[in-house]
């Protein structure tokens, strides 16, 4: 249970900012029919088309400390059979949710320890990862769960769940329990449903069920929504207004001084997030939570706090 009136004033912010910030959040319903248009159990080279289906995820499946979608390539270079074989189960719409994010995890973790030249200290197969690929592949059944949006949006409408460190099967179950009954808010919407048709075009998913539009609304107010979102919310609105002031160079690369970019956009906002090797050393986050509520530290947060522009900035980043 919730209470209806703070989600009545959520929606009406989301719809304020839904228009705006589109450009930058349709590569998720983009991701969706990339994905079902490659996706193939019966590939002959499975990690290959492993990696094309996935190749539109963007941040959904890496960032800078957690990269799942690389390291899903890596196991399937090092044994496709057992990865296809992994896949198969979770999908498997015929065994119990929780039994097939256990055995996926399970999975990846013997993998690891199987093939591990020493490098592979973290498999990264957490609950946002896994229910993500059963988003791609179910998009009208699955939410995508992320700890740090499911308690933002449960905070915010004041739920009776609350999503606790430590127990990612019981986060889920709550947290789709919790998301159904506010799309079944979001789908009586008549506006927000004329603002999607107007808006989204063949390239992105229809979301009949609007379940990717519910997840969207999570990280809405995470991100945005409130105190908690407004140094993301003040950052984004600079970006957009150097953007109309027709400026065309809006990447943000991280490197040291032997690898190349690990993230950055493109021209409409869309992340094209490729994260760095496996071989950065024992993962820092000790908790799924923590894991998945990473946000990487970017070039428009480091423009927010210091006193040059963007010129400036990128002649340091060359020196």
């Amino acid at each position: 249970m919730f209470h209806p009136e703070n989600l009545a004033e959520i929606l009406s912010a989301y719809k304020k900012y839904f228009p705006e910030h589109w450009n930058r959040e349709r590569y998720k319903w983009r991701a969706i029919l990339h994905f079902q248009r490659y996706w193939d159990f019966e590939a002959d080279d499975f990690r290959q088309m492993f990696m094309k289906a996935t190749e539109k995820t963007a941040n959904l499946l890496a960032n800078r400390s957690n990269y799942p979608r690389r390291m899903i390539g890596q196991f399937a270079s090092a044994d496709a059979e057992a990865v296809r074989s992994m896949f198969r189960s979770l999908f498997d719409e015929s065994e119990d949710l929780a039994l097939r994010i256990g055995q996926f995890q399970a999975s990846a973790d013997w993998l690891r320890m199987k093939y591990d030249d020493g490098t592979w200290n973290h498999h990264y197969q957490m609950a946002n990862a896994i229910t993500t690929y059963l988003w791609l592949k179910n998009p009208d059944q699955y939410y995508v769960y992320k700890y740090s949006d499911a308690l933002a949006l449960a905070q915010a409408v004041k739920s009776d769940f609350l999503p606790i460190r430590g127990d990612a099967i019981l986060n889920v179950r709550g947290t789709y329990q919790l998301y159904e009954e506010i799309r079944d808010v979001i789908r009586r919407d008549s506006e927000l449903d004329q603002m999607f048709r107007d808006l989204s075009d063949e390239s992105c998913y229809p979301d009949p069920e609007r379940i990717t539009m519910t997840t969207d609304l999570a990280f809405f107010v995470s991100r945005f929504y409130g105190n908690r979102g407004k140094k993301d919310h003040d950052r984004d609105r600079n970006r957009d207004k150097g953007q109309d002031r027709g400026r065309e160079s809006r990447e943000a690369r991280y490197r040291d001084r032997s690898r190349e970019p690990i993230a950055s956009w493109n021209n409409n906002g869309e992340s094209n997030c490729e994260s760095s090797p496996c071989d950065q050393g024992p993962c820092q986050y000790e908790s799924e939570s923590e894991l998945e509520s990473y946000t990487p530290y970017t070039k428009e947060d480091f423009l927010s706090e210091v006193y040059i522009g963007e010129e400036d900035f990128n002649t340091l980043v060359a020196l």
